[in-house]
């Protein structure tokens, strides 16, 4: 985590497991256009 004076320097925090849904919340967000696709890491 990114802190600053040992306080949360972030605006939001996103999990890996959902990474691709958070993307689209945060582009939905900010009124940005585009579909990026997140590529999928080997399991």
């Amino acid at each position: 985590m990114d802190t600053l004076n040992s306080k949360l320097a972030v605006n939001q925090a996103c999990r890996h497991e959902y990474l691709q849904a958070e993307v689209n919340r945060i582009l939905e967000e900010c009124n940005l256009p585009g579909n990026p696709k997140i590529p999928e890491a080997k399991k």
